[in-house]
């Protein structure tokens, strides 16, 4: 494969990767795949070509170690004073120590989630450096299709330092003094985020391909285990004039359309669509349906799509027309009418009382969704019934268990009771954040139903804040009075201020920097009454600071 000659600033060495007669003494010597069973603190020598420096180092970027690839995989290689010694595009033999790094922070979470972390090689000797510029092996890269086939992978499946090529996107967000980098799959929906220590600036070879599509090569380096999510490393560009026509724009467009309506329906429902696309404007959806069962009207901005109940089960199709530039696309959706339910589900407060580790399955309202950082894909949400109500965090391998459901929807799931506990709560007390993992959505009514208030009790900012981490109240919600609080600068962050004790405050917690929260910017700093879920712990200097989901307004005052 012969790698294309990208610019890249003073801040990265030049990237050119070209052929080279091989010295006929050196070969690869090492097998990945033998190492990642190794067992740890092992001594391995490896030898491959160096394919790209890693950088650490949030105002001034300096390397910290390098990537290492021969024909049976990649392998990171850790330590300062090697990484310094080599160029990319280098065939070089190093010996190490085998280890997997996980940081600090993530520690719990990665016990709770089975992830090992990034396989590394620690303490390195640099054996030979025969030198020259050289391909990566192209045995060790993956061509994929979709770049879920990386992020779809549970944080428990070994792929750290595995190197794939695909199509995508380039786009950036930039909060503060930082930027993060993006790879975006051509149906504008899957996306794998560029790990970064040094605030982006060492990605900011990137900029001259943002909005463009292209041909990359990347690294699966790591994951963020308490998002469930995989981070990739950004090796270069193979070809930037990809170009995406209006027909597959509308194929991708009416793809994602489909996905608003669900498999099945029990009961008669309505489910109300948007004849536009909020990731592509431009596009024009229309809907129909041949079938008695199906009444679609139009609306000011989309369809009103309502199914009735069929005496039996029936199924019947949807056809969705998505329109771009002039291109068109159709789509049929098959969905089943009148489906019996056929899974009993127990009450919310018996789930909770069941011991960590143990599967159910529960129904309750969809009340709030949560989301995970970098992707619009439900990480969860909170479940409420008559009983209480639980957070769902979904870190089943492709994390989608939710998609499928709308905010006021009956859901029934099955899942398995967790409590997680964090590297800062170890010692408190605390007994871990109440939650149902490893979700699977088996049924899901598509009405908009009120949430459930019969277990929600009437409390204050303040006495929330004042439980101490052996009153375990995660997953808990409440109805308070608060200020709502918007923040902006490193970030974007809300707040919930105690009208009466603006000194007490919960924190709102987001992993999108505050952008799945946006619907309460006409509430900065209003008083209002809500219902507010308890999400997490967070030990601030020994101090427990609650942090929560605002999930529905119910008055203005």
């Amino acid at each position: 494969m012969k790698l294309k000659k990208t610019f890249i600033p003073l801040v990265l060495p030049l990237l050119i990767l070209t052929s080279c007669n091989d010295k006929d003494s050196f070969k690869y010597e090492g097998v990945i795949s033998d190492i990642r069973v190794a067992e740890v603190g092992t001594t391995h020598t490896v030898s491959g070509v160096v394919v790209k420096h890693v950088y650490t180092g949030q105002s001034t970027p300096y390397i910290t170690g390098f990537m290492l690839a021969n024909e049976s995989g990649c392998i990171y290689v850790w330590g300062e004073t090697v990484a310094k010694t080599v160029k990319v595009g280098e065939k070089v033999k190093v010996e190490g120590k085998k280890a997997y790094y996980v940081p600090q922070t993530d520690e719990g979470a990665a016990a709770a989630s089975g992830y090992k972390g990034q396989l590394q090689l620690t303490n390195p000797v640099l054996i030979e450096n025969i030198g020259g510029e050289h391909d990566i092996p192209s045995k060790a890269i993956t061509s994929i299709d979709n770049i879920n086939e990386v992020t779809r992978h549970a944080v428990n499946d070994d792929i750290s330092n595995n190197i794939y090529r695909a199509i995508g996107r380039v786009t950036k967000t930039i909060g503060g003094d930082y930027t993060n980098y993006y790879l975006y799959d051509r149906n504008r929906e899957d996306a794998i985020s560029f790990y970064t220590q040094s605030n982006g600036k060492d990605y900011a070879w990137l900029e001259p391909y943002v909005d463009k599509y292209v041909d990359m090569t990347f690294i699966a380096i790591n994951a963020k285990p308490g998002n469930a999510l995989w981070r990739g490393l950004p090796v270069l560009v193979n070809d930037d004039s990809i170009t995406i026509s209006n027909e597959d724009e509308a194929k991708y467009a009416a793809e994602r359309a489909l996905k608003t309506l669900l498999d099945s329906y029990s009961d008669e429902t309505k489910v109300s669509v948007k004849n536009t696309d909020e990731l592509l404007e431009g596009v024009k959806l229309s809907y129909s349906s041949k079938s008695e069962l199906v009444s679609i009207s139009e609306t000011t901005d989309g369809f009103d799509i309502n199914f009735k109940k069929p005496s039996t089960e029936t199924e019947v199709e949807v056809e969705i027309t998505a329109s771009y530039k002039g291109a068109s696309s159709k789509v049929i959706k098959k969905i089943k009418l009148g489906v019996e339910v056929k899974h009993q589900a127990i009450s919310i407060s018996e789930a909770l009382s069941k011991e960590t580790g143990t599967e159910v399955i529960i129904e309750g309202i969809l009340s709030r969704k949560t989301y995970k950082s970098g992707t619009d894909d439900p990480l969860g949400g909170f479940i409420i019934d008559s009983t209480g109500s639980i957070v769902v965090y979904n870190d089943a391998p492709y994390m989608a268990s939710l998609a499928n459901a709308t905010e006021g929807n009956k859901v029934m799931l099955k899942g398995t009771i967790d409590r997680y506990i964090s590297t800062n709560t170890a010692e408190s007390g605390y007994t871990g954040d109440v939650q149902l993992r490893n979700t699977e959505l088996l049924f899901v009514d598509g009405a908009n139903n009120p949430i459930p208030s019969e277990a929600i009790e009437e409390k204050t900012v303040e006495w929330i804040q004042s439980q101490p981490a052996t009153n375990n109240i995660s997953s808990k919600v409440f109805k308070v009075t608060a200020k709502i609080i918007k923040s902006t600068g490193y970030a974007t962050s809300y707040s919930l201020k105690d009208p009466n004790n603006l000194d007490k405050s919960l924190s709102v917690y987001s992993q999108r920097s505050g952008s799945d929260f946006s619907w309460l910017d006409p509430y900065a700093d209003q008083v209002v009454t809500l219902y507010v879920g308890v999400q997490n712990l967070q030990l601030r200097s020994g101090s427990p600071n609650w942090r929560c989901c605002p999930i529905q307004i119910i008055s203005a005052n």
